[in-house]
């Protein structure tokens, strides 16, 4: 009985549950190149040049190029506007926000002996967005089908 329940229950959650597709797959699989304008700017490439509080992100050996200490923040601004249709409704909105996308700082230690290998030690801690998905829409309008069932008696008829 238990083992029907659990089935039955699984298949409830599976039949009505929202999960992803493939738009949203590429959606939040891909990354907006965000952080400082410098970084910006040359599309990512400091990850391998190093010396910017973005690149650390990227790659962690890019904090040992600071000759000193260094702490920064981004600003990022988005304007998003949207416009949906449903049947003969359409709904349009418009969202502008103001967020810190990039903020960290790079904390480098000099080693005074100058008979070691290691001449210095850099700490860091960065925060870095690295896309924004906060978005949202409404549609609004009137189905002209009668039912759901008219729909699918259409559809039906189209077929055969």
């Amino acid at each position: 009985m238990k083992t029907k329940l659990s089935f039955f229950t699984l298949l409830t959650f599976t039949i009505i549950g929202f999960t992803q597709n493939a738009t949203d797959a590429l959606r939040y699989s891909l990354d907006d190149i965000q952080g400082t304008a410098r970084f910006r700017a040359m599309g990512g490439a400091f990850g391998a040049l190093g010396g910017d509080l973005t690149a650390a992100n990227i790659n962690p050996a890019a904090s040992a190029v600071f000759a000193s200490n260094t702490v920064g923040f981004t600003f990022g601004y988005l304007n998003n506007n949207q416009d949906s249709q449903y049947f003969e409704g359409i709904d349009t909105g418009a969202r502008d926000s103001w967020d810190i996308n990039q903020f960290g700082g790079v904390f480098v230690f000099n080693n005074p002996d100058i008979s070691s290998n290691w001449t210095k030690f850099s700490f860091g801690m960065l925060y870095d967005q690295t896309a924004n998905l906060d978005q949202t829409w409404s549609a609004r309008g009137i189905n002209p089908d009668t039912s759901l069932g008219t729909y699918f008696l259409a559809k039906f008829a189209e077929i055969s």
